[in-house]
């Protein structure tokens, strides 16, 4: 979506862009995507869709400039800027946590998949998968992603027949008493920059360069 604004503001500045935004519905415990809404759900959304300012278009764009860009501790200082981007802080906020982590060498997305294996009973890949996309949070991936990611953080599962458990490894990265920052590197990008090239810090949420 920021790529498409930054397109948009630099190729279309006459034309009027609007946001139609995806929100909790009544009785739902979860934020549904917009795929997954019915058509009378989509025509409320489309109907109280956001008109979008000058600021509101320049913001995404300095933002998807700095996605791309050589510091990502940049996009920190802009969490707490107001928009009508209602989400955007949050994706930032989960974007720099997609960086690994200073203690353990695992980013959150990947802490959070190895405590779904301690608390749930996974049968499978499959399974973890399934349960992987359903409490992503602002991540956004798609199964594909989670299985690459799965084959990256294999060193921490134990696959059996019909279980999915943590591995001796999984335990210590799970609890934090041993750091694998050396295990996982790899040439993966986020935005504008190698993954493996920053840390980031859980107690200061800063990103820190190595």
């Amino acid at each position: 979506m920021l790529a498409v604004i930054s397109h948009l503001l630099e190729n279309k500045k006459d034309i009027p862009v609007s946001l139609v935004c995806s929100k909790r519905l009544e009785g739902e415990k979860e934020i549904l995507p917009l795929s997954q809404l019915s058509l009378k759900h989509l025509q409320n959304h489309y109907d109280h869709r956001i008109n979008l300012n000058l600021d509101d278009l320049e913001m995404a764009a300095l933002i998807w400039q700095l996605y791309n860009g050589d510091n990502p501790q940049k996009l920190k200082a802009l969490i707490k800027t107001k928009t009508n981007f209602e989400y955007l802080s949050s994706c930032v906020r989960a974007h720099l946590e997609r960086f690994p982590n200073s203690i353990t060498g695992l980013n959150a997305l990947e802490r959070n998949i190895l405590k779904l294996v301690e608390k749930n009973n996974i049968t499978s890949i499959g399974h973890l998968v399934g349960y992987t996309l359903e409490y992503q949070g602002y991540f956004g991936l798609g199964d594909m992603q989670i299985k690459r990611m799965l084959d990256h953080l294999h060193i921490f599962l134990d696959v059996k027949e019909d279980k999915v458990s943590l591995s001796k490894e999984g335990k210590e990265a799970l609890n934090g008493t041993r750091n694998f920052y050396r295990e996982l590197k790899n040439d993966e990008c986020l935005g504008g920059v190698k993954k493996y090239d920053f840390l980031y810090d859980s107690d200061s949420h800063k990103i820190l360069k190595l």
